[in-house]
């Protein structure tokens, strides 16, 4: 078909082409405009029945998947059980009067039966505007038979009762650990506030479940514990009036004791021993080094005989000159007299040396430490 023959087919037949999608569309306009809207929420719960951790993970056991069929049967009944479901509505109430007390707005058929409620009955529900303590009230005003609220949540109609949940669903995915829980309403906040009150109510009832299911065995196993706490502290009572009475040395601890002082012991006298040695050799490098103090002595007296000697040479030189005697005479002289004041040089540097450590430290400081280290030697 070309594209002039696709035209002249248009042109033929637009009156068809415009006026049947309109109709339909005024049609499906009429009958769905006062059709309520409907908005769906779900949430994803793990249990862990299967692949959670337990008492017995970790062992060879295979997966008994008809108990695991039976578990998930069990929470879906939990959940849709005439309890969790009131206790769901309890705390949708609660949440409602806490908003209602504080002027945040509600969906006009939740706030019309609140309404209803009297001021006493309104204060007597809603507690210091918490919605914890609210639910409690109302908890503990149904499980009392109160009229007021029966007639609120055990009616056949209304927005508070068990029959507003019908849209409920809860159900395994697939093969796994999870629940899916499904819940449509016209109202969104209430879609959302349902599911997570249903969550908290199935999750509180399933661990009183489970907690009762243990207390018998946790109560045995205390008792059991308790018995032999009592049995073993009887009899460590009565080894202690034992020994005491017998007068029982404990040879395990004080063997330890005595090994330890021994140790002790050892360690002190080798200590003591090493520093005694080492005393001992400080003591010998000393007085090695003050052996030095004889050879000063003599060289502080060959020092002055050197002194008076070139005294005597410079007085004879000047007594040569000034009577001009013989030029040998006075050569000679000064010859004497630079032997001496080499010699002299030489007899000071060696005072000096005799007078110090080869470490540079001065004799009288040797000396405090020969003493010191003779006392230490002598204690």
């Amino acid at each position: 078909m070309s594209l002039y023959e696709f035209g002249r087919i248009i042109y033929r037949n637009w009156v068809y082409l415009i006026t049947i999608p309109v109709a339909v569309a005024a049609l499906v306009m009429v009958f769905t405009i006062n059709q309520s809207k409907q908005y769906a929420s779900s949430a994803l719960v793990y249990t862990g029945i299967a692949s959670g951790f337990n008492i017995e993970s970790g062992t060879a056991d295979k997966v008994d998947y008809h108990a695991v069929n039976n578990a998930f049967d069990n929470i879906i009944s939990i959940i849709q059980s005439k309890q969790t479901l009131e206790e769901v509505l309890l705390r949708l109430l609660a949440h409602h009067l806490v908003r209602y007390k504080n002027g945040s707005p509600i969906p006009e058929p939740f706030q019309a039966v609140i309404e209803t409620l009297t001021e006493d009955q309104k204060l007597r529900y809603v507690h210091n505007g918490l919605q914890d303590s609210t639910f409690l009230n109302l908890r503990n005003a149904l499980s009392n038979n109160d009229p007021v609220l029966v007639k609120i949540i055990r009616s056949e109609t209304g927005p508070y009762t068990i029959k507003s949940l019908q849209t409920l669903e809860v159900k395994r995915h697939k093969s796994s650990d999870m629940l899916i829980l499904y819940y449509v309403s016209e109202y969104p906040e209430i879609s959302k506030a349902v599911l997570e009150f249903v969550i908290k109510a199935f999750t509180a009832r399933y661990r009183a479940i489970k907690v009762a299911e243990t207390d018998d065995v946790v109560a045995y196993f205390q008792r059991q514990l308790d018995l032999a706490q009592t049995k073993l502290n009887d009899a460590e009572d009565r080894l202690t009036t034992f020994r005491t009475n017998s007068r029982v040395i404990n040879y395990g601890e004080q063997t330890k004791a005595i090994a330890i002082k021994r140790q002790n012991a050892l360690e002190e006298y080798f200590d003591k021993k090493m520093n005694i040695l080492a005393t001992q050799e400080a003591l010998e490098e000393l007085e090695n080094k003050l052996e030095f103090r004889e050879n000063l002595l003599a060289t502080n007296g060959t020092l002055l005989e050197n002194r008076d000697r070139l005294s005597s040479l410079v007085q004879d030189l000047a007594t040569a000159q000034v009577s001009n005697q013989d030029t040998s005479r006075i050569q000679d002289l000064k010859r004497q007299i630079e032997l001496v004041k080499t010699q002299i040089q030489l007899d000071m540097q060696a005072t000096f040396t005799y007078s110090n450590s080869r470490e540079g430290l001065p004799i009288r400081q040797l000396l405090n430490q020969w003493l010191y280290n003779v006392i230490e030697l002598n204690r």
